[in-house]
């Protein structure tokens, strides 16, 4: 597991920190999160200056799963909403679910010149090897994905080709890295050189009809609740502010 020190908050339903608490905020966040957080917390810094916090990645799953182990933490930021309801009914956040932004997938082909015409008949194509696909157990984007290739009729002829990775930021590596076609959260586009964003040439949205919504939820703990750093932090991302960050990253804005 790896940390990253940053900041973050709160808003929609304002919390407040019970008791004051200046010790950095411990944040569990999803692997998607990865492409949006870091200008998160940086524009956060800025209005925040004196706040303080720690971030771990990983897949939701696999953060949830440490959360019910007994890990310690504030702001849990997943995927979906079934992970921290997961954590809210063991009681091991004193809030219940808070959804904070909405997702979109969309397929990522780096090398590919005809994925305009094609679309999604380049599954079938003899000279895709691999599709990779975030671990479909833990990572919600990875459900998604399997979920719409079900429903578009394409997973029956490709499933032998799909490789699952860890998370949405590890498939964004394997496409990059080994000339891969993977499905990703749009969000992971912000990361890529600016010659894998052509829309229609590199990627392609994904139709929403073919997938449940992806509402990424978070759930803050009884600790993060007397931290003002954790509190600033969750009221930050439900901001208008925040809002803002989330869309320009692919990510639909949640309705107020």
């Amino acid at each position: 597991m790896r940390f990253l020190v940053f900041i973050f908050i709160f808003m929609f339903y304002p919390l407040h920190a019970q008791h004051h608490n200046d010790k950095p905020a411990l944040i569990f966040a999803a692997g998607n999160l990865k492409f949006v957080f870091p200008k998160l917390i940086q524009d956060f810094y800025v209005k925040y200056p004196k706040a303080r916090v720690l971030v771990q990645y990983g897949s939701s799953g696999g953060l949830a799963h440490s959360i019910l182990s007994g890990v310690q933490y504030d702001l849990f930021f997943s995927a979906d909403e079934e992970y921290p309801n997961k954590v809210y009914t063991a009681k091991k956040s004193i809030t219940s679910p808070k959804i904070y932004t909405k997702g979109s997938l969309i397929l990522l082909v780096p090398m590919s010149s005809n994925l305009k015409e094609r679309g999604l008949e380049i599954l079938k194509d003899r000279d895709i090897k691999a599709v990779v696909i975030a671990n479909s157990q833990s990572a919600p984007y990875g459900r998604a994905s399997i979920e719409a290739l079900k429903n578009m009729h394409y997973y029956e002829g490709i499933k032998q080709k799909i490789h699952f990775s860890t998370d949405v930021s590890t498939a964004v590596d394997n496409v990059v890295w080994y000339d891969e076609i993977g499905f990703l959260s749009k969000s992971a586009l912000n990361t890529l050189p600016r010659a894998y964003q052509k829309e229609g040439i590199n990627w392609i949205n994904i139709d929403q009809k073919y997938y449940t919504p992806i509402n990424q939820a978070f759930v803050v703990s009884k600790e993060g609740l007397k931290n003002r750093s954790a509190i600033k932090f969750s009221n930050y991302v439900l901001s208008s502010e925040g809002q803002d960050i989330f869309n320009y990253y692919g990510y639909f804005k949640i309705e107020k």
